[in-house]
C-alpha cells in the first residue's frame, strides 16, 4: 500500500468556493431546462410544418393534374367541334348536289313537293341544327377555358404557399440545430460543473472531518493514480458514473469508469468490473491510462479537458 498524505487547513474560501460552484450547477440547470424546452417546441413547430407541407404538395399535385385535364378536354372538345363542322358541311353538299336521290337525306323530303323546296327545307334545318351544334360546343369550350384559368390560377396559389413553407422549413430546421448546439454546450458544462461540485463538497467534507490544522491521509493501493492524477481520475468518475463503482445500468458498461467487460478481461480480471472491490477498479483505470492515455474515457476526457 502507497500511503500519501495530503495536509491541508480549512479555509473560508472551501466554503465559499462550494456555494459558487452550487450556484453555478444550479443556473446551468435553469438554462439547460429553458433551452431543452425551446428545442421541443421548435422540433414540435417543424413537425406541423412538415404536415402542412406535405397536404401543400397534395395540393399542388392536385391542382396540376386538373389543370392538365382541363387542358386535354378543351383540346378534344376542340377536335370534337372541328370534326362536327366538317361532317356537317360534307352532308349538306352531298344532299344538296344529289337532288334528293334514294338514300339521301334530302329524299324523306320528296313526297312534301318540289325537289327544290325540300332541297330548301333540308338545308335549313341541317343550318339551324348546326348553328346549334356549334353554339353548343364553343360554350363547352369557354366552360373548359375558363376551368383551365382558374386551374391553372389554383396551381400557382399552390406552389406559391409551398415555397414559402419551404423557406420557413428551412429556418426552422437551421434554429433548431443552433439550439440543439446550444443545449450539448450547456449539458456539458452542467456535467463539469457538477464534477467540479462534488469534488469541492467531498474536499470540504474531508477537511471538515479532519478539522483545523489537520490532515487528510488518502491511503492508495500500489499501482493506483496519486497526487493530481489522481483527483483528475476521481473527476473522471464523477463523469462516467456519478463516482458509483457499483454502476451496472443495463448499458453494457460497468463500475466507477463504466469499463466494458471485453476490456476488463482484456486487463486480466474476472468477473464484473462492478462486483470488484474499489482499489481494484482504480488500479484497472490507471493501468489502462498508462496503456492507451485518457483516450479509453473520450467523452469525459473531452468534457473534463483532460
Amino acid at each position: 500500500m502507497v500511503v500519501v498524505a495530503l495536509s491541508v487547513a480549512l479555509p473560508a474560501l472551501v466554503a465559499a468556493s462550494g456555494v459558487a460552484v452550487a450556484s453555478s450547477v444550479g443556473a446551468l440547470q435553469d438554462r439547460a431546462a429553458q433551452v431543452g424546452a425551446t428545442v421541443v417546441a421548435t422540433g414540435r413547430q417543424l413537425h406541423e410544418l412538415a404536415v402542412g407541407f406535405e397536404a401543400a404538395s397534395a395540393r399542388v399535385a392536385s391542382a396540376e393534374a386538373a389543370s392538365e385535364a382541363a387542358t386535354s378536354a378543351l383540346s378534344a372538345a376542340r377536335a370534337r367541334l372541328g370534326s362536327a363542322e366538317l361532317a356537317m358541311r360534307k352532308v349538306a353538299v352531298e344532299e344538296y348536289t344529289t337532288g334528293g336521290l334514294a338514300g339521301s337525306s334530302l329524299a324523306m323530303f320528296s313526297s312534301r313537293g318540289g325537289v327544290l323546296g325540300a332541297r330548301e327545307e333540308y338545308l335549313s334545318i341541317a343550318s339551324a341544327n348546326q348553328r346549334q351544334a356549334v353554339a353548343s360546343m364553343s360554350e363547352a369550350l369557354a366552360l373548359l377555358a375558363e376551368r383551365r384559368v382558374a386551374m391553372r390560377a389554383a396551381t400557382l396559389a399552390a406552389n406559391g404557399a409551398l415555397e414559402a413553407l419551404v423557406t420557413r422549413r428551412q429556418v426552422l430546421a437551421d434554429r433548431l440545430a443552433q439550439e440543439n448546439a446550444l443545449l450539448a454546450s450547456d449539458q456539458n458544462a452542467l456535467v463539469l460543473a457538477r464534477a467540479q461540485a462534488a469534488q469541492a463538497a467531498a474536499l470540504a467534507a474531508a477537511r471538515a472531518a479532519a478539522g483545523p490544522p489537520a490532515s487528510v491521509s488518502i491511503s492508495l493501493v500500489a499501482g493506483s493514480p496519486s497526487g493530481s492524477l489522481a483527483q483528475d481520475f476521481a473527476r473522471l468518475r464523477q463523469c462516467e458514473s456519478g463516482d458509483d463503482y457499483q454502476a451496472n445500468t443495463g448499458n453494457g458498461y460497468y463500475g466507477a469508469y463504466q469499463f466494458s467487460l471485453g476490456t476488463w478481461q482484456g486487463l486480466g480480471y474476472s468477473g464484473l468490473p462492478s462486483q470488484a472491490p474499489p482499489s481494484q477498479q482504480d488500479q484497472a483505470a490507471y493501468r489502462l491510462y498508462k496503456q492507451s492515455g485518457w483516450s479509453s474515457w473520450p467523452a469525459c476526457s473531452a468534457i473534463l479537458g483532460l
